[in-house]
Order: structure tokens, then sequence, then C-alpha cells
């Protein structure tokens, strides 16, 4: 929902930040489908309800989801520390332009560096 609700907001930043962290949860359930599977292909017995309260199953609930999340939020957070650096060169960037801006405009109206002629009334 968070998702949804920065892109209405017209947040973008937000808007990729949470789509990021959505999509590693979705891929987190996919894989943990994946592995069962594969767990049943090799033997390991999935077919009652009582056989997934295991010590195995338990560690497998958590190790699907909880390590896909870091890993989103690593790709949030480096994204976001790159953004930063961006803006800062750019601001940066500003502000040597608007410290050069009164030289640039004497500069242009007058090219030889003179005083213009204050007009004899």
């Amino acid at each position: 929902t968070m998702t949804y609700y920065h892109a209405r907001q017209g947040n973008r930043t937000q808007h990729r930040n949470w789509a990021i962290r959505l999509w590693g949860q979705g891929i987190a359930s996919l894989m943990y489908r994946v592995w069962y599977m594969t767990l049943s292909w090799v033997g390991y017995q999935t077919t009652t309800m009582q056989q997934f309260h295991r010590p195995v199953d338990e560690f497998l609930d958590w190790w699907f989801f909880v390590p896909n999340l870091v890993v989103a939020e690593l790709v949030v957070w480096n994204l976001t520390r790159e953004e930063r650096k961006e803006q800062e060169e750019i601001e940066r960037e500003e502000a040597l332009i608007d410290d050069s801006e009164p030289e640039a405009i004497n500069s242009a109206t007058h090219p030889d560096g003179d005083e213009p002629e204050s007009p004899r009334a």
C-alpha cells in the first residue's frame, strides 16, 4: 500500500524504494515455495500440516524473507546515498554559479570592465 500511496502522491523516490522492498518480498515468497518443492523431490516429507512445524520449517520461514528484506534495504540505501551525492554536487555547482554571476553579467554588458556612465540629468 505504501508503494501505491507514494505513486499517487507523486513522490517517485519513495515509490521506487517501496517497490524495491515489495519486489524483494515477492521473490522471497516464490523462492520459499521453490525450496519446498526441491526438498520434497529429495525426500523431505511436506504432506501434512503438522510436518510444517519442524525446526527446518521454522528456519525456512525466516530464512527466505529476512535476507531478501535486508538486500532490498541495502539497495535502497545505496540508491539514496548516490542521489544525495548527486544532489550535493548540483548544489555545490549552483553555489559556484551564483558566486560568479555578477562578474558574468558585468563582463557581458561591459566587455572592457568599465562602469557604465551615469545618465546626466
